[in-house]
């Protein structure tokens, strides 16, 4: 039997916890073990205030969500409470308070061990869940942009737009509290409007990130200002190619942002063998612009067949793209004089790297490129002490750090010709 969940009212609670305990009034006390086993269940409901969100707070009676703020406050000030009765020392709480949420709260994980029977000999201790440790380890984790300070760094009139490979983003990976929060964080922290993820294992997968933009369940996401709760994903599965990592995009609508489409290059035209994700393409509309963006991701490939392939490659997805103006191509490329060549006979121009030795690239087309800013990997906030290293902790979501670009939404002086195939 694992931990029961807090009630949602701490006065139902309160009148459950003594209807179980005393079922059939005071002159049956002496029950079976079965039932004591119970009673030592019941006391698990108590609410452990040095994990309990600031809603969870708010269950107990007379806790305003203003108080529950000031209990969190508290308890992170101090770095946890030692004993119920230094509840009473935060403000708003006081010591009649305190003796009324006394038998609803405590400040240990098991208040009551349970008792020695045959039913608890062979029951395994349910396992710590993610977010109660999250709670306790999570403050030792400092976001490199504390909140209020969104768009500080953002040019006006510009979009953020990131590429962002995330190593392989399961389910389970995506729930990962750290991970959760790197993502989440590093987004908002950046101002970035669209992400171009890759190795993505599956969409769900993302709709996991998508969640706790739109309803923040951690503190630190839920605590960032301004507030962005209009995110959304697209990731197209692919008509063709191996199945198991894809690519897709997140993206928020707040400013005035719109999907237009988004799908996968079938490679299977290319007839040489190509293997690897699918290019994937999205169409995006922003106020002033309207522009393509590419995530190409092609590291599975091997070096000797690159040479060989890639010009196949760039002619299906040349012939895909003919007469767009606003390209941005993102993503694994190989880093080859003959590559580069390849690319900008197709009008490409390289925004990064400044040279082409790494194989994380970055291109956009003739008429987008007067509207590209500045291009840099974000370097800070990138590892959390919940994410695995190896046989330690304190990893990263990735080892390739995010891209971010910013474009200007002004549209250019002068016009310039689109790609060609």
């Amino acid at each position: 039997m694992g931990q029961a969940h807090t009630v949602a009212n701490g006065g139902s609670r309160r009148r459950r916890l003594s209807s179980l305990c005393h079922p059939f009034g005071a002159h049956s006390r002496n029950l079976s073990a079965t039932f004591h086993a119970t009673d030592s269940e019941v006391h698990w409901e108590q609410l452990n205030v040095n994990v309990a969100t600031e809603e969870e707070l708010m269950t107990l009676p007379r806790v305003t969500r203003h108080l529950a703020r000031n209990i969190v406050d508290y308890r992170q000030a101090i770095g946890g409470f030692k004993k119920v009765e230094d509840l009473a020392l935060v403000s708003g709480v006081g010591a009649s308070l305190l003796q009324m949420l006394r038998p609803e709260i405590t400040v240990r994980r098991n208040p009551r061990p349970p008792p020695r029977s045959p039913m608890n000999a062979t029951r395994c201790s349910p396992p710590l869940h993610d977010l109660e440790l999250y709670r306790l380890v999570g403050p030792l984790c400092r976001r490199p942009v504390q909140p209020g300070k969104a768009g500080e760094e953002v040019p006006p009139g510009c979009l953020v737009v990131a590429l962002w490979n995330l190593a392989g983003l399961t389910t389970d990976k995506a729930s990962n509290p750290g991970v959760l929060e790197v993502v989440c964080r590093t987004a908002l922290e950046n101002g970035v409007s669209i992400i171009a993820c890759q190795e993505i294992c599956s969409k769900e997968a993302l709709d996991v990130v998508v969640r706790e933009l739109r309803q923040p369940q951690l503190e630190p996401v839920a605590s960032w200002e301004p507030r962005d709760h209009q995110w959304d994903q697209c990731t197209p599965v692919p008509a063709s190619g191996p199945v198991g990592l894809f690519s897709g995009f997140l993206f928020s609508t707040s400013k005035g942002l719109k999907l237009v489409e988004c799908y996968t290059v079938d490679l299977d035209s290319c007839n040489n063998g190509l293997a690897g994700p699918c290019p994937c393409v999205a169409r995006f509309k922003a106020p002033g612009l309207e522009f393509v963006m590419v995530s190409i991701l092609l590291h599975s490939l091997k070096a000797h067949d690159m040479e060989q392939v890639f010009p196949s490659f760039v002619s299906v997805l040349g012939h895909k793209l003919a007469g767009e103006e606003h390209v941005l191509l993102m993503g694994d490329l190989p880093p080859t004089e003959n590559a580069v060549r390849t690319l900008s006979a197709m009008g490409l121009k390289l925004l990064w790297p400044p040279k082409p030795h790494d194989s994380t690239q970055v291109w956009c087309s003739e008429k987008l490129h007067k509207r590209t800013g500045r291009v840099r990997p974000v370097e800070c906030g990138l590892r959390h002490p919940l994410i695995p290293c190896g046989w330690h902790w304190w990893g990263a979501v990735s080892d390739l750090a995010p891209l971010v670009l910013d474009l200007q939404l002004a549209p250019p002086e002068t016009p310039h010709r689109g790609l060609h195939s």
